[in-house]
């Protein structure tokens, strides 16, 4: 992980550089430390970031954010989560009530990323870990929609 704030580093170059994009973040990750670097790097881009440490708690806040219209445009689910529920059946959970939402796996166990898996499994894109601060804000960038767009 790089340090995104620090001037002239590749993140900072590319969230100057980047048309600025809304919408909410919905993170899930059993890794509590990954969820707050993750909420600090997606707040110097000014995005509402809601962390989860399980497939469980992430429907919770996936069906209420849906349920008082405040949606999230993009959701990050780690593919494995010891004892909990993990990003394979959070996705299909997900896609059942929302299929436009984008959906992006991140996972350590890099055979399970390539693209085309990734697609064929319903995800939309994938995350390898571990990554970086830009890599992340590329993500972001990629899929969220444009402020002021039309």
């Amino acid at each position: 992980m790089d340090s995104f704030g620090q001037a002239g580093s590749e993140t900072e170059f590319i969230r100057r550089t980047t048309p600025p994009v809304t919408g909410r973040v919905l993170v899930m990750d059993d890794d509590k430390t990954l969820l707050e670097f993750v909420s600090m790097a997606l707040a110097t881009i000014k995005v509402d970031v809601v962390a989860a440490d399980n497939g469980r708690e992430a429907m919770r806040h996936f069906d209420f954010a849906r349920s008082i219209g405040s949606p999230f445009k993009l959701v990050i689910l780690d593919l494995v989560i010891p004892n909990g529920q993990g990003g394979e059946e959070t996705l299909r959970q997900i896609r059942f009530v929302d299929t436009e939402v984008k959906v992006i796996v991140s996972s350590g166990y890099s055979h399970v990323l390539e693209v085309t898996q990734c697609k064929h499994h319903g995800f939309d894109g994938s995350l390898p870990k571990p990554y970086r601060g830009a890599d992340l804000l590329r993500v972001a960038f990629e899929n969220l929609p444009r402020k002021n767009a039309q």
